[in-house]
């Protein structure tokens, strides 16, 4: 799903927005042979999700991570990254509350 995102632009529409990302994630749900809430439920990170809704998806891919992880392919590495860095985020947001 992240790779398919970081490819789209969001909409200005929220509504447009919801359609696209369905859309993205219906693709994947069809090649896991499984339902769009299913798949968007158990299978795509919401880190994911809200990164592409904040439109910080493609600039957070592009940094890609600092370290590489060893085994993993690109891609792979870019959505660890991505998925650390909103680790750390949360972290940061439940010590500051």
């Amino acid at each position: 799903a992240a790779c398919t995102l970081v490819t789209i632009e969001r909409p200005a529409s929220d509504r447009r927005a919801t359609q696209r990302l369905n859309t993205a994630i219906t693709g994947v749900a069809e090649q896991l042979g499984n339902t769009l809430a299913v798949c968007r439920a158990s299978y795509v990170h919401p880190a994911v999700v809200s990164a592409w809704l904040d439109e910080s998806l493609a600039r957070r891919w592009d940094q890609g991570p600092k370290r590489p992880a060893r085994g993993l392919l690109a891609e792979e590495r870019k959505l660890l990254a991505l998925l650390r860095s909103a680790e750390r985020a949360e972290r940061r947001k439940r010590a500051a509350a």
